[in-house]
């Protein structure tokens, strides 16, 4: 998530940081995002990445794009494979967004890759995320890795991540988000969505009502189209809903066992799930599952390695759920009507009749409107916070579209979170939930992991 430095500092070397690389990167390129693939392509070919010999799985969409990423992962790994897997954007460390099987790459792996590329940069500028990019299939290359799952960063068919040709393309939804770039049309996003679909390959689709334009383009390239709802789907049986602060009754833990049933074609899985899986997240299994069975003449995937993925596979700041001194933390980098929505709906099936103590800090070019509209439901009392970002949204604008009286102002994301953890006894609010930008859970949670009494949930 680089924003710009306040200085450009030196050109790092071979002896150089992490942190110095990366103060170097933000400052490299005239312009955050300039979408494109003939600069990056140019040091691609340079720097001898241009080529993989490993299946490549690319992964696209609005939302859901990193947990369908981590089920892969967790599969794949379980399957005894060695994968790389790259995403974007980080919340604590830049490490995060390049990882060998479950570990994120030490610095000194990275600072190689980094140099390498600046060696065959020549004259070519390059924004952060194409030289990251280009560094995360260096490190892949050079770990020796069997797979790569790889996260488009935006858009699709001018983001870096398509410079490689995918062995299997899986578009989690489309929805309308980063306007500047996309534009504000479900069909015009899509047609930028679909460009990393190839010929020959599976593209899966995971809306369940996509734009005409999505499936339609697909079969011009010639991809092999598989859509959620038609080609194959998911249901979880049994659904049981998560109790918060010991709420568990004996009739909760007397339920039956849950199982998450994908169907398709011939092939009929039935997993155990050991919690509540919102609707969401159903149909993002569901396409990590397609996605693997399509893979079946390069990748053998046990299914012991699908229920491992189930029950384990988790992403850092999307439903996750921390203990605070007994106080239940929901944090989740929701940060669009779309993924708003679906945060509501995921509470709602987890959480049944719990209302929540919501912080919220937001970016100031998103659709605020229904991003509250959709959260209101399930909050209690909102805490407004401001974030030390250029882009963000004052906590008093804020506050100007959720228009209530109970609404609370507060000049960062650890204050607002310590209030709204404090106010709980106060209230009916069954927890604290944290929300609005990849930014407001980096602040959670660079305040809750520095303290000891922290716990998962």
């Amino acid at each position: 998530m680089p924003e710009s430095s306040a200085s450009a500092p030196g050109k790092p070397d071979a002896n150089s940081s992490l942190d110095q690389w990366l103060s170097w990167l933000e400052q490299l390129h005239p312009e955050e995002i300039d979408l494109g693939l003939e600069r990056v392509g140019q040091v691609s070919t340079r720097a001898s990445v241009a080529e993989v010999s490993q299946p490549v799985i690319t992964v696209g969409g609005t939302n859901g794009k990193g947990s369908v990423v981590e089920l892969l992962l967790h599969a794949l790994v379980a399957s005894g494979y060695r994968v790389g897997a790259y995403t974007s954007p980080h919340l604590l460390r830049f490490n995060e967004r390049i990882r060998i099987d479950h570990q994120p790459v030490e610095d000194a792996a990275l600072c190689a890759a980094l140099s390498d590329i600046e060696a065959h940069r020549q004259e070519t500028s390059l924004t952060y995320f194409e030289f990251t990019t280009l560094a995360a299939m260096q490190v892949f290359k050079q770990h020796h890795v069997d797979v790569i799952v790889m996260e488009v960063g935006l858009g699709g068919r001018l983001d870096a991540v398509n410079l490689w040709d995918t062995d299997c393309a899986i578009i989690t939804s489309i929805a309308v988000d980063h306007e500047s770039w996309l534009g504000r049309d479900r069909s015009g996003i899509a047609l930028e969505k679909v460009e990393i679909a190839r010929a020959g390959k599976p593209l899966i689709i995971g809306d369940r009502e996509p734009p005409m334009s999505l499936a339609a383009r697909g079969a011009e390239i010639g991809a092999k189209v598989l859509r959620i709802g038609h080609e194959f789907d998911a249901v979880v049986t049994n659904q049981q809903p998560r109790q918060i602060a010991n709420q568990m009754t004996q009739a909760d833990e007397e339920a039956g066992p849950q199982a998450l049933r994908f169907k398709y074609g011939e092939h009929n899985h039935e997993i155990a799930v050991a919690d509540s899986l919102g609707p969401h997240q159903i149909t993002n299994t569901a396409c990590a599952i397609c996605a693997l069975l399509q893979l079946g003449d390069l990748l053998t995937v046990p299914d012991h390695a699908l229920e491992t993925a189930v029950r384990e596979a988790r992403v850092t700041g999307r439903m996750q759920e921390l203990d605070v001194d007994g106080a239940v933390i929901v944090l989740d980098v929701a940060h669009n009507p779309a993924a708003a929505q679906a945060l509501a709906e995921s509470l709602s099936t987890r959480y049944p009749q719990q209302r929540f103590h919501a912080v919220c800090a937001v970016m100031a070019d998103k659709d605020i409107a229904p991003i509250v509209e959709a959260v209101g439901p399930v909050v209690e009392r909102w805490y407004c916070a401001s974030l030390e970002i250029p882009r963000a949204l004052p906590a008093g604008d804020l506050a100007h579209h959720i228009q209530r009286d109970d609404t609370e102002l507060y000049n960062s994301v650890e204050a607002a979170l310590k209030a709204a953890t404090a106010d709980l006894a106060d209230t009916a609010a069954a927890a604290v939930l944290v929300f609005g930008s990849f930014y407001t859970v980096t602040d959670a949670l660079s305040y809750l992991t520095a303290r000891s009494d922290v716990t998962k949930g």
